[in-house]
């Protein structure tokens, strides 16, 4: 199961709640992401997603041109 963090989650730091709250109530582990687009810091993004648990994101695109952030759909490491 995945979570889509809100608007705020990175600038309020409330990624960490807002995963534990959707594991309690969905009783399952939350190991994907995929954020706003237009709030993606390359800097803390992904250190943020890896320090609560989430093992893959799906955040794709950029906010001022068309095609993928890493020229791939595919997963990669």
């Amino acid at each position: 199961m995945g979570i889509h963090p809100s608007y705020y989650s990175e600038e309020n730091k409330t990624i960490g709640d807002e995963i534990r709250l959707l594991k309690e109530q969905s009783q399952s582990e939350i190991i994907f992401s995929r954020k706003h687009f237009l709030r993606f810091n390359i800097k803390t993004t992904p250190k943020n997603l890896i320090d609560n648990g989430i093992k893959a994101d799906f955040t794709m695109g950029y906010a001022s041109s068309p095609g993928f952030r890493a020229g791939t759909s595919f997963p990669f490491y």
